[in-house]
């Protein structure tokens, strides 16, 4: 079989979106769940380890590798993610202008004249690199700066700022070393500052001016089913790179990395506990009758479970299934004292927290201690 004949057949089975049905919010949204996703589950890869790594005052390169227990599905995904979100995002700015704007100029003689003479389709051609298009979005607003086009573009002046230029390049730096190298990956300490100390603004502001524009509503997770705005107090903890740098500051730094663990993991939950489910309806067994009270009942039975503590309503779901655990034991080696240890999870929304990484309480995200 010959190329083009393959070719021919992947063509032939293309879902085309735009044509063959229509988004809302735009298909590149279907990145940004993705990267949050992922993002959140970065939490889950380290939070047994995480604590104890981060107790050290010598916070050098090597003691932080990327992931401290050699899983990087999670940092890679988050990276491409949020880095195709803002490119195909950046593609549709200069769409608003002119559809040419997003493609390669054409090579061959005929399609270079239909080009010109506005004829070719512009869904197909080549869209430009990523890189070419940061500077391709910068060219347009010095362009039309002064012409009635602007309009169209004004309210997203905030993309030619160095704030976002400067994050948008370190993403495409890190998709092209991850695609193109793969030997190198972003430890999970320079993750959590680009993720939540940049990216996550610059989504917010992107969510709230086409969210008004479009008519569509935030990601359902980014608030859980009882309330807890979980991009909204991630949006409140700060620290920037000069931190992990002055000693004087891990203190604070350890608080707020800790602290944005719990919204990760509060995060997690929230996409875990989707539209439907929120409906009492289990999107892939529908068939299910009241699928909360089959949780409940889970949660009931591990009161039989030798290390069972007790049981709460979860404050991430509402649902009562939440139940604590609580483990003993005497180390003869290191400490010579008997060690306590502590673990909630939630059999409906699947949150899963130690005390080994704080309790919830100390971070005034419940109303009281779930870990005595």
């Amino acid at each position: 079989m010959n190329l083009e004949k393959l070719q021919e057949y992947f063509t032939d089975n293309e879902v085309r979106i735009g044509e063959d049905f229509i988004v809302n919010p735009p298909l590149y949204y279907t990145s940004l769940y993705d990267a949050y996703k992922h993002y959140f589950l970065t939490f889950r890869d380290v939070k047994e380890t995480m604590w104890f790594k981060m107790q050290s005052d010598k916070w050098e390169r090597k003691n932080f590798t990327f992931q401290f227990t050699g899983n990087n599905e999670n940092v890679i995904f988050t990276l491409l993610s949020f880095h195709r979100f803002f490119e195909l995002f950046l593609k549709d700015i200069l769409g608003l202008i002119n559809p040419y704007l997003r493609g390669k100029f054409p090579q061959k003689e005929s399609d270079i004249i239909a080009y010109i003479d506005g004829q070719l389709n512009p869904d197909e051609v080549p869209t430009v690199e990523a890189g070419d298009t940061i500077k391709r979005l910068l060219a347009v607003f010095k362009y039309y700066k002064d012409r009635p086009e602007y309009t169209q573009i004004k309210q997203y002046e905030f993309l030619c700022e160095n704030f976002f230029v400067n994050t948008f390049k370190i993403l495409t730096q890190w998709r092209n070393r991850i695609l193109h190298n793969g030997n190198k990956l972003m430890n999970l300490l320079a993750l959590d500052y680009l993720v939540s100390q940049r990216v996550i603004p610059l989504v917010n502001q992107v969510i709230e001016i086409q969210g008004e524009n479009l008519k569509f509503d935030k990601p359902y997770f980014f608030k859980t089913q009882t309330g807890i705005e979980v991009i909204n107090e991630i949006l409140k903890i700060k620290f920037n790179i000069d931190d992990f740098k002055d000693k004087a500051q891990y203190p604070q730094l350890r608080t707020a990395i800790l602290k944005l663990g719990h919204f990760k993991e509060i995060g997690r939950t929230a996409f875990n506990d989707d539209f439907l489910k929120r409906q009492n309806i289990s999107y892939y067994e529908s068939r299910y009758k009241n699928p909360i009270s089959r949780s409940e009942r889970f949660a009931e039975a591990e009161k039989q479970a030798e290390c069972y503590f007790n049981t709460h309503i979860c404050f991430c779901c509402g649902i009562k299934s939440l139940i604590v655990y609580k483990d003993t034991f005497n180390d003869t080696l290191l400490l010579k004292r008997e060690i306590v240890n502590y673990w909630a999870k939630c059999y409906h929304c699947d949150y899963l927290i130690g005390s080994e990484v704080g309790d919830p309480f100390i971070f005034g995200i419940t109303k009281e201690k779930l870990f005595t």
